[in-house]
């Protein structure tokens, strides 16, 4: 009998134990299995960020590299676009002084003739009134040439006398001289006024090509600062197009360390994680 009470008092104190043992067992299995959750979703975070950050960082390469490019070019674009219109407006320049000097020499022509064609036109206002005086006197030839022309018809008449029949006669020979004379007089008159309208254009003429010498000037006068323009232009350009190529560089560096910031941050996510899943075997385990 002792024997059997000794047994049942042994089976009771081990069920003791095990009862006080339970109400531990059951929460340290859930924070095992909590901690072990927590380790595996920090890994597949760790790893899932590092890919999504590296594949981030790749587009954001790509993206820049094409941009600094694209930009690049254009700066370079725009140094040869610049150059050329340098080039242009030195051209531009270049004729408009061929032209102010062929319009220099215009005008001292212009000035020279207006001056002779003044001249003229004076000589050729006085000769109609020579011609004048030049018809009274053959008005006065022609009535003494019937006068002749008669004592020569009557000198013919006498025995021994000249020989006169004329084909035709003085006075109407001298009428036609006089004929003749009249209308040079009347061009004379004619051209005095032209010559003196040439002059007076060539006086007009003389101002309009000073005129247009003066808008030259101006223009080229324009195109200088135009040219200075060009210059501060090209020199920002070449600015743009040194920044996007040193750009291009700082932006490789600078993705490049945080590719390395990334791969580290995620290789220090992983293995954070081991102490979690530390702990929860621990917790398992011991239960």
């Amino acid at each position: 009998m002792t024997s059997t009470t000794d047994d049942d008092t042994t089976t009771e104190s081990h069920l003791d134990r095990v009862s006080r043992r339970e109400p531990l067992a059951a929460p340290d299995r859930r924070a095992a299995t909590v901690m072990q959750t927590i380790a595996v979703f920090g890994l597949v975070v760790a790893l899932v960020g590092s890919i999504v950050g590296w594949r981030f960082l790749t587009t954001l390469d790509r993206n820049l590299e094409q941009s600094l490019v694209i930009g690049e070019d254009a700066a370079a674009t725009l140094v040869d676009t610049i150059d050329v219109a340098g080039q242009v407006i030195v051209d531009l320049d270049t004729g408009l002084d061929t032209l102010d000097q062929t319009l220099s020499t215009v005008s001292s022509t212009t000035e020279e003739t207006g001056g002779v064609a003044d001249a003229a036109a004076e000589i050729a206002a006085r000769l109609p009134e020579s011609f004048d005086d030049v018809d009274a006197a053959l008005g006065t030839v022609e009535s003494l040439s019937g006068t002749i022309d008669s004592a020569l018809r009557a000198a013919s008449r006498i025995p021994l006398g000249p020989d006169y029949d004329p084909a035709t006669p003085l006075p109407d020979a001298i009428a036609d001289v006089r004929s003749a004379f009249g209308p040079i007089g009347d061009d004379l008159g004619q051209l005095s006024e032209r010559l003196d309208g040439f002059a007076s254009g060539t006086g007009d003429l003389s101002g309009d090509l000073e005129s247009v010498r003066a808008d030259l000037d101006r223009t080229r006068a324009s195109l200088e600062e135009s040219d200075a323009l060009l210059d501060r232009y090209r020199a920002s350009a070449v600015d743009a197009q040194e920044l996007a190529r040193s750009g291009r560089d700082d932006f490789g560096s600078a993705l490049a360390a945080m590719r390395v910031v990334i791969v580290l941050l995620g290789l220090f996510g992983v293995a954070a994680q081991y102490v979690p899943w530390y702990l929860g075997r621990r917790l398992r385990a011991s239960t």
